[in-house]
């Protein structure tokens, strides 16, 4: 008879001889197929109406999916997951290349102001929304990530409303966004 020691020992190594194939999709795009798939909700978005509309992230499906990745608080993780593909985040655009094309500005050093208020503003729309339904800290965990994602990012954050974010937690992040203004 095995003692209970060698069992586990021996079932450790055959599961660690067990080989898994490699995952070739990144964080973010698992992010993407978990956020259109879990924490399924009436406002759950997926197919645009129109053929030549997509479905355009508001607070870019990256800076979500860094939050997401970067919390151990499975409320934030839950809240995350659901607002990503909701109907609070999604639009539906027939020029989703610049939309990417402001998101990509916004992650420079050298941003456009034109970048911060036309995504700025449908960042602030969906983060008012994530704010008012969530069940936990998610909008300090994305105002963060926001600020870490480049200068353009930053502005936008320093561009929050704290009489709409007054949470201490939000506050103290749209103060950091603001000092780190150049």
């Amino acid at each position: 008879m095995k003692s209970k020691q060698s069992r586990c020992q021996s079932s450790t190594r055959s599961s660690s001889t067990t080989h898994s194939k490699p995952s070739r999709t990144t964080p973010s795009q698992q992010f993407r197929q978990l956020s259109a798939t879990q924490s399924r909700s009436f406002s759950l978005k997926n197919s645009p109406p129109r053929p030549t509309q997509q479905s355009t992230h508001k607070i870019p499906n990256s800076v979500l999916s860094r939050a997401h990745e970067n919390t151990s608080f499975k409320s934030v993780r839950r809240d995350l997951l659901g607002h990503a593909h909701s109907s609070s985040n999604i639009m539906y655009s027939s020029n989703n290349k610049a939309h990417s094309e402001m998101e990509r500005n916004l992650s420079s050093n050298n941003y456009h102001s034109s970048s911060v208020r036309q995504k700025g503003g449908s960042i602030a729309n969906s983060m008012k929304k994530l704010h008012s339904i969530q069940n936990s800290s998610a909008t300090t965990h994305v105002m963060r990530e926001m600020r870490h994602s480049g200068e353009g990012y930053n502005a936008v954050v320093a561009s929050f409303d704290k009489r709409t974010f007054q949470n201490p937690s939000e506050k103290k992040q749209i103060n950091i966004a603001r000092r780190n203004l150049k």
